[in-house]
């Protein structure tokens, strides 16, 4: 019996070691495939039509958090240097409440951006979603990103796999947020798993799709 339950067990452990070699070679793949379309500098960010900011957390007071307002001002530095000509703002709307794009868009006009080159995707629910609406509802093939440095492998990767010419402008993060480095790496990690599992296996669709836009 106990030479049974030491087999079991060393089995069970083979099996765990090889499925955390497996996950981490994952996260690696996502990060290594795509650190040639990651820039940190906005000189080095080629010229597109389109730049893709992502939504993050807004406050009920309808301020952008610290990350958003950096995501948001990202993209505003890319529009006055003449990297990119239209905004695509998506970001989560799913509940009357709750709307991140509308108050990224306010905090761009205000700003000076003209609301003719603000496009809004209201159903940008997670990066899956957002990638995946701005190819195949919104028409987009090629594009700039603008997020945080934490977040622009996962974001390039599913962007880049669901055929968008995606280079992302990656903003400081850490060293301007260190409270955020251990729990955000964390998330991130699994998040990059579950974008190699969607983006890479299964290629689901994004949770609400709806019509065709136009092209931006």
């Amino acid at each position: 019996m106990k030479n049974r339950l030491r087999t079991t067990l060393r089995w069970a452990s083979v099996v765990v070691s090889i499925t955390a070699f497996l996950l981490l070679l994952v996260i690696a793949r996502v990060d290594v495939s795509t650190q040639r379309y990651r820039v940190t500098s906005l000189n080095d960010v080629p010229t597109r039509r389109i730049g893709i900011i992502f939504g993050a957390l807004v406050y009920r007071s309808g301020k952008l958090s610290p990350i958003l307002q950096d995501r948001v001002d990202g993209g505003i530095a890319l529009y006055r240097a003449g990297k990119i000509q239209k905004l695509l703002m998506t970001g989560d709307n799913h509940t009357a409440d709750y709307n991140e794009v509308v108050n990224m868009q306010v905090y761009a006009l205000a700003q000076g951006i003209p609301k003719e080159d603000i496009v809004l995707d209201y159903a940008g629910l997670d990066t899956y979603d957002s990638c995946y609406r701005a190819r195949n509802i919104f028409g987009i093939t090629s594009a700039i990103l603008i997020t945080q440095q934490y977040h622009a492998p996962r974001a390039t990767y599913i962007c880049r796999s669901l055929g968008i010419d995606a280079i992302t402008y990656a903003l400081p993060d850490f060293e301007k947020y260190p409270d955020l480095r251990t729990s955000y790496s964390i998330r991130e990690d699994f998040a990059d798993i579950k974008a190699f599992w969607q983006a890479s296996v299964v290629h689901p669709q994004a949770t609400i799709m709806g019509k065709q836009e136009p092209s931006i």
